[in-house]
């Protein structure tokens, strides 16, 4: 399906992968940010924005060296003050509980939160043939609920199923929906997973499953869908999988996926993203868009498709809860209006979350916190939200993560200067007295 200028309302008159941000001098975005703030994400940007040769050698090194840094108070100090607190919620159970309120102070409704740490392998489990025997699965299934206990109700924790142990992978990348046994291979990685959404139920907590790389994905796909089969049966989603549009085949799994779960009499739980796994796709040319404009049309055709209600040729009508995690402002923007637009009655969305990631296009979050306060019972409370992506774990345990993600967004250079110019010009007017 692709949208029409008649039709549609996302129009993309620009062919540059620079994003747009609406400068509204007089609606200061960061106004509510403390200083210290400021200025450490600033620090942070600064080195975001070195040249990308500079900053491959700068991560390489701190990879290679990552022990001796941790265990350095000098060293260590330095990171934990700026990147770790940009990127990362905290290490304790009260530190957790109170970045997470200082955001909810901020208008963010909550997080969507991850582990840091990945499971731990050894060579027992290949032989393994349940949840209760697979020392890496028990490792996966333990951190996950650990996650849960960390967050309020209402808050995502974030699943990476690649993180449950050698066997549960092998049994992923061996899957088939043709093959019965293949299917039987992902017994104990489905019993895993729904030991983590019971608890997660009890809790009111939602479980958000990554996208990862095509040779996983089918096997991610079938888990999710079994589990929100299971578990979003009640009118609401708790159970959510992740689309990702820089690949070719994902809107129609999207609309197949809607009247899945239409025939079954369950709510849909969908998080949109451009994607993240672009540089290990093992055929790139065959199953990524070609171009990144390609990739945005996509994501607004899938985005138009929800908020409007439009398409499927499923018997009954469906219903779902959107999460769009994106730092385009232009998607945001058009999202926000269609979904502000909708005529009244009962719609196919039921609540539409925005998320990005911590430490990272603070300028969105807050400006999307501010509308959403501002919308005076337009729309209905919980109707729309605005989370924050981050994960919590200590420093050794989040400096890998941190890492991954300097490297997945050394071409963000354009993001990090509107949201490093923006900062600057909120310090400026604090320094300018006459204001």
């Amino acid at each position: 399906m692709t949208t029409t200028p008649v039709t549609s309302p996302f129009s993309r008159k620009e062919t540059s992968a620079h994003p747009v941000v609406h400068r509204q001098p007089r609606n200061r975005v960061f106004k509510d940010l403390p200083l210290s703030d400021l200025v450490r994400t600033l620090s942070v940007l600064s080195v975001a924005a070195l040249p990308a040769p500079l900053l491959s050698a700068i991560i390489g090194f701190v990879r290679r060296h990552s022990s001796a840094i941790v265990s350095s108070r000098i060293l260590s100090w330095p990171i934990r003050r700026t990147f770790y607190k940009a990127f990362c919620v905290g290490e304790s159970k009260s530190e957790i509980a109170a970045n997470i309120a200082t955001l909810r102070s901020r208008g963010i409704n909550g997080v969507v939160l991850s582990f840091a740490r990945e499971a731990k392998l050894d060579g027992n489990e290949t032989n393994s043939t349940s949840a209760k025997e697979d020392a890496g699965l028990k490792s996966w299934v333990a951190s996950n609920i650990e996650t849960i206990a960390q967050v309020s109700s209402s808050d995502y924790i974030a699943v990476k199923f690649t993180g449950a142990g050698a066997k549960a992978v092998q049994a992923m990348q061996n899957f088939k929906y043709t093959d019965s046994s293949k299917i039987d291979g992902l017994k104990a990685l489905k019993e895993g997973m729904f030991e983590v959404c019971e608890f997660a139920k009890q809790r009111g907590v939602k479980v958000m499953v990554d996208a990862e790389s095509s040779l996983h994905q089918p096997a991610i796909d079938y888990l999710t869908l079994e589990a929100m089969a299971k578990y979003n049966t009640d009118g609401s989603a708790l159970v959510f999988n992740t689309y990702q549009m820089y690949l070719k085949a994902s809107l129609d799994k999207l609309k197949s996926h809607l009247n899945i779960a239409s025939s079954k009499g369950y709510t849909m739980g969908i998080k949109l993203v451009r994607g993240a796994y672009i540089y290990v796709e093992p055929d790139r040319a065959g199953i990524i868009q070609d171009t990144k404009p390609d990739t945005d049309n996509a994501y607004d055709s899938a985005v138009d498709l929800l908020l409007r209600g439009t398409h499927t040729t499923a018997a009954q009508p469906w219903t779902a809860e959107v999460m769009l995690a994106t730092h385009n402002t232009q998607s945001v923007d058009t999202a926000m209006s269609l979904f502000r637009s909708r005529p009244t009655g009962k719609q196919p969305v039921q609540k539409l979350v925005f998320a990005q990631l911590m430490g990272m296009a603070d300028e969105i979050s807050m400006k999307l916190a501010s509308e959403i306060k501002s919308m005076d019972g337009a729309v209905n409370a919980g109707d729309v939200s605005v989370y924050k992506y981050s994960v919590w774990g200590s420093l050794e345990d989040c400096l890998l993560y941190m890492l991954r993600r300097a490297e997945e967004n050394q071409d963000a250079a354009a993001r990090s200067r509107i949201t490093a110019g923006l900062m600057l010009s909120e310090i400026g007017n604090r320094m300018t007295f006459w204001r």
